[in-house]
């Protein structure tokens, strides 16, 4: 079960926070200099079960009158209330495969999976649509698995962009101009190829191999919200070459770590 929760300090000032209940244990004490519980209070805008709870709270449309208040609330900071409103969305697409458009028209979209590309804002969404790829497109990056094509979306269902291989380990930019995953067709034991792809969203890619046959695939990544530099996880069959990396499309390698830094 997924809650929002919207946390407000005395002071007036306020932020919020989606929390999986799951993973709060109820006996957890958080350290003294790091609590903030007395300071605030809590109040459960939204709680639900399932997607069909999910729907029968969508019955009358989004935003729902009590979201729509705090969305509203111009004591509540602007960037707090639009990332709320980010956030919301970007969950009511993932679960039911629908997004609202900017006059509150439910837009539904049929795919096998959705996904926020970036996650803070969660502005920009990864689509893979239904159905499964019957082979490898030698003219699409280099996966040793079959991988469909898919597009991006924002967060009224608008298309903004292609997607040459949509894969749920690829991470986007904000706002869905650069797309970065790990390809290469290699074994589980190593070997083969491994590259730095980056996807485009007229649906081209180019890909960066990674000069090392000992390398081991890690799909750790990450990439700016500016799309200016990714960073990738990547290590060694023995980690003695183990390493962090980033790395710009535009400039080549621009640091490495070692591993665990």
């Amino acid at each position: 079960m997924y809650r929002i929760v919207i946390s407000v300090l005395l002071a007036a000032a306020a932020s919020f926070a989606q929390i999986p209940t799951e993973l709060v244990s109820e006996d957890f004490i958080s350290a003294p200099q790091a609590s903030t519980r007395s300071e605030l209070d809590q109040y459960t805008l939204v709680s639900v079960n399932s997607s069909d709870e999910l729907e029968d709270l969508l019955s009358n449309g989004y935003p729902t009158p009590e979201l729509q208040a705090v969305l509203e609330n111009e004591s509540i900071p602007q960037e707090d209330r639009y990332w709320l409103d980010c956030r919301m969305r970007s969950a009511i697409a993932q679960l039911l495969h629908r997004f609202y458009d900017e006059q509150g028209n439910p837009v539904e979209i049929e795919a096998d999976w959705i996904r926020p590309g970036e996650g803070y804002w969660q502005e920009t969404m990864m689509v893979n649509p239904v159905g499964e790829p019957t082979e490898i497109s030698p003219d699409g990056p280099s996966f040793h698995f079959l991988v469909d094509s898919g597009f991006l979306c924002n967060l009224y269902g608008e298309e903004i962009g292609q997607l040459a291989a949509a894969n749920d380990f690829a991470r986007t930019s904000r706002d869905g101009s650069l797309t970065v995953v790990q390809t290469g067709r290699r074994g589980r034991g190593g070997g083969g190829e491994m590259n730095f792809c980056f996807m485009y969203p007229d649906g081209s890619f180019s890909e960066i191999e990674f000069q090392d046959q000992e390398i081991l695939s890690d799909r750790n990544m990450t990439i700016s919200q500016d799309g200016s530099i990714s960073a990738w996880n990547i290590f060694t069959r023995l980690r003695k070459l183990s390493c962090r990396m980033g790395h710009s499309h535009y400039t080549g390698l621009v640091l490495q770590l070692p591993y665990g830094n």
